[in-house]
């Protein structure tokens, strides 16, 4: 029994100089249990921003069904995309900036009354304890994509990157007039929901990284300590699904409060940054493949219809030549023929 309790004195004791930048045990256990929590003095820490470069749009990541969806059904066609999938905020920092600046945001953006209710909103933060001191919380960015690698001379749009998910759009803080044009260079920023009870917390998802970001330094230190390429959009796009009459009341309830100044605590929507608003239907996969199908034996179907009108036509031909048709016969006989074929190459 001494000998074991010697061992463990010569371990506690050796602790603190193996951790490295841990002061205490207690700090050590923290950060090794929680490996995404990055200590500031740390040395080793990991970037504060995530990225994925030169990637297919169509193709990155994506946790939740609907957005898979939405990504398989963008048209990039002609560039590829620089996606930032995460940033870090020190949970210090966190404080004045949800407490001062997003909940009085937050709380302009009223419910409709008997109809519509926000899902819950950020929580008022409280005194970081000592033992969080240090450490960053990660927030996801849905897609947060850069345009690059566009071909020379070519121009896109929203209109078209979305021309396959969008069945409906509405300028939150503009009217849509004209294309929405981008250009290689450009950031987009998009934030995706299944409902319209979503569209206040991922307004306040775009205002939390759009103000982070207006005062970069402040909260991430001098860009050129990081390896970091992003900057503000050029649009912000919000994409929503479920009940159509309902995405329709909670984008002109939103419409309404901005152009009624009662939004002038909300910086994204003031940014000038054009935001967009969209609809897009959820579509079942299983739906999808059966829609295929039957339209694939639609068309077998207006195939073997031309296979029996070319055959029948034929017969025709046939029968006219042994009556030793006329020569206008045939060549009446043979555009029909050519018409036929034609139809079944198409």
């Amino acid at each position: 029994m001494n000998t074991f309790l010697s061992v463990i004195s010569i371990l506690l004791l050796l602790l603190p100089s193996q951790a490295g930048a841990f002061s205490s045990i207690t700090e050590w256990r923290r950060a090794t249990h929680h490996p995404h929590r990055l200590q500031s003095d740390d040395t080793s820490e990991k970037p504060v921003f995530k990225f994925q470069n030169s990637v297919d749009i169509q193709n990155v990541y994506a946790a939740k069904e609907f957005e898979k969806q939405i990504l398989g059904r963008l048209s990039a066609g002609g560039f590829n995309a620089s996606q930032l999938t995460s940033y870090k905020l020190l949970k210090e920092d966190q404080i004045d900036l949800y407490n001062d600046e997003l909940i009085p945001a937050q709380d302009q953006l009223t419910n409709i009354p008997t109809v519509l209710n926000w899902e819950k909103g950020l929580p008022r933060m409280k005194k970081v304890p000592e033992s969080q001191k240090g450490t960053y919380s990660e927030f996801e960015c849905d897609l947060y994509f850069k345009i690059t690698e566009m071909e020379a001379g070519m121009t896109s749009s929203i209109d078209h990157i979305f021309k396959d998910v969008v069945e409906k759009k509405i300028g939150l803080n503009f009217d849509i007039e004209d294309s929405l044009e981008v250009e290689a260079g450009d950031w987009v920023w998009v934030e995706i929901a299944e409902t319209p009870q979503s569209l206040k917390s991922k307004m306040m998802q775009l205002e939390r990284a759009y103000r982070c970001y207006s005062n970069f330094d402040k909260y991430f230190g001098k860009k050129n300590e990081h390896e970091f390429s992003v900057d503000v959009p050029k649009y912000f796009i919000i994409c929503l699904n479920g009940e159509p009459n309902l995405f329709d009341m909670a984008a002109d309830h939103v419409r309404k409060l901005y152009e009624k100044k009662k939004l002038d605590k909300w910086s994204f929507l003031d940014s000038g940054i054009q935001c967009v608003l969209t609809y897009t239907p959820y579509r079942n996969v299983y739906g999808v493949l059966k829609t295929m199908n039957d339209e694939i034996a639609t068309i077998k179907d207006e195939i073997a219809t031309i296979k029996d009108d070319i055959a029948t036509t034929k017969d025709e031909m046939a029968n006219m030549n042994d009556k030793m048709a006329t020569k206008d016969d045939m060549k009446n006989m043979d555009k029909k023929l050519d018409t036929l074929l034609k139809l079944l190459d198409s």
